[in-house]
């Protein structure tokens, strides 16, 4: 399940590892390109594509999309969305039009569309998947929707990008009972063994850092629980582990 597809990336790279794809993507321009990749790449695999966004009740309302980004699209709301002084470390002027366009975009209320995809799924048994959520501030609606209803027999792992450094954690793992565990994906990129953070030191030879430019790093992934009061680098991407009900 993709929340916030975009113009399909993680999905069409994905998504023929699943046995079926729900992408929700309210921009019509990403949707349209988004239909187009889906077609080229999704071949082994059902697949499923929402014209709308989710959110806390349904309504049309405008998105900004940046206009050399189309990826950061978001919705000018603090209520739901992120706050100003957050849009503004990522953004350029938010008040300024000339930046972005504004398109109408639909939204459908995430807990009852969740509910019915779940039920869906669950009865073609389908029980076990991932959600991306990439929704600009959104997340912790999308998360609450998801907690208040998803079956207790379905498993998921859920992945969504984090900008606030005093992220109560209990706030979003509480909904979900005794379910859910949260978890930071960090990146390590490593230089022919020598970790990369030693390169930002000023005290690291030159003649390394010109190496690093010329070397081609290792990449790898790991997951480290994560508990409320836990210092937090922004962005982070955070993983919950929900469980199916004992």
């Amino acid at each position: 399940i993709d929340i916030g597809a975009n113009i399909g990336l993680t999905s069409c790279q994905s998504g023929n590892s699943f046995r079926e794809v729900h992408m929700f993507e309210p921009n019509p321009d990403c949707f349209s390109i988004m239909k187009v990749n889906c077609k080229i790449s999704l071949t082994n695999t059902r697949y499923h594509l929402h014209e709308y966004g989710l959110g806390d009740e349904p309504t049309l309302t405008k998105l900004k999309v940046p206009i050399h980004h189309w990826g950061g699209g978001f919705i000018h709301n603090e209520v739901e969305g992120y706050t100003d002084a957050v849009l503004e470390r990522f953004h350029e002027n938010i008040y300024n039009s000339q930046n972005y366009h504004e398109v109408l975009v639909q939204i459908k209320n995430a807990k009852e569309t969740l509910n019915n995809l779940f039920e869906s799924l669950s009865n073609n048994n389908l029980t076990s998947g991932v959600i991306k959520i990439d929704v600009e501030g959104f997340e912790p609606t999308i998360l609450m929707a998801i907690a208040q209803s998803i079956p207790p027999e379905i498993k998921i792992m859920i992945i969504f990008e984090c900008w606030k450094k005093n992220l109560n954690i209990n706030s979003i793992l509480s909904p979900f009972g005794n379910r859910a565990t949260c978890f930071r994906l960090a990146q390590n990129r490593d230089f022919v063994g020598i970790p990369f953070k030693l390169f930002k030191k000023s005290s690291f030879p030159k003649v390394l850092k010109v190496l690093r430019l010329m070397l081609k790093p290792k990449i790898s992934y790991k997951l480290y629980k994560f508990n409320d009061g836990d210092a937090l680098d922004v962005p982070a991407d955070l993983v919950l582990e929900v469980a199916p009900k004992k």
